[in-house]
């Protein structure tokens, strides 16, 4: 399948493109958006192969839900009731599969970010801080046996999130003993870089170069990505 990006045409192509959107031979008026083709998220009015499904915008989202019959934003950060079923992945995780939203769920639950409640509470990986609290329902039970497992760890992230299950070592406060050293996912890190002492060390080794308490003899550097080769 053959993918229209806008952001990569030349301005003939984009004209022609227009043209298109406002008229095809057989098909009369099309319902679209050109603008916005290719602009990286999926737009329901342009999910249609005339439109390359959004540029490719949508292949994903149809790709994972191809029994959802979806003409808004899936995955929005607020729970859409009409998509709160399976096919649609109780919008993409932004319902309660049990009928129920997070926000009725747990209405006492006070996140920084509403986005970041709707997309990491009871997603299967113990959030810490703010998440692991009774107010959210330790994170909607994913910290749960965490919590019996270390009940001494006491980490608190406030302004990132500390995770425990997805094999990554994410924070300096949750890499501690108390912790388990995220139960283990950061193990291999300190073996490395046994003396870094930065705060978000998911970040060291993710391929950019991230400066400052990065960028250091004691974290590789930033695991390598500060170094001129």
């Amino acid at each position: 399948m053959e993918m229209i990006v806008w952001k990569k045409m030349s301005n003939s192509q984009k004209i022609t493109l227009i043209a298109l959107f406002i008229f095809r031979p057989g098909l009369g008026m099309v319902s679209g958006y050109p603008l916005i083709v290719g602009d990286g998220r999926c737009h329901f009015m342009n999910n249609v192969m005339e439109c390359g499904w959004d540029g490719g915008d949508c292949v994903e989202w149809n790709e994972k839900y191809p029994n959802c019959d979806f003409d808004r934003e899936l995955g929005n950060g607020y729970c859409t009731l009409k998509f709160n079923t399976p096919e649609c992945g109780f919008d993409d995780g932004d319902c309660n599969g049990d009928g129920s939203t997070i926000r009725e769920k747990y209405p006492k639950c006070s996140i920084s970010s509403v986005r970041a409640r709707f997309l990491n509470i009871g997603n299967e990986i113990c959030n810490l801080g703010e998440f692991n609290v009774e107010e959210c329902g330790f994170d909607g039970g994913d910290c749960l046996e965490f919590n019996k497992k270390y009940p001494n760890c006491r980490a608190s992230v406030s302004s990132h999130l500390g995770r425990v299950g997805d094999g990554i070592c994410t924070f300096i406060e949750s890499n501690v003993e108390e912790c388990g050293y995220e139960d283990g996912e950061c193990l291999e890190f300190n073996q490395k870089y046994p003396d870094c002492k930065a705060s978000q060390l998911e970040l060291i080794g993710n391929g950019e170069c991230n400066g400052g308490e990065f960028n250091v003899k004691e974290c590789g550097f930033d695991g390598g990505d500060c170094v001129i080769k």
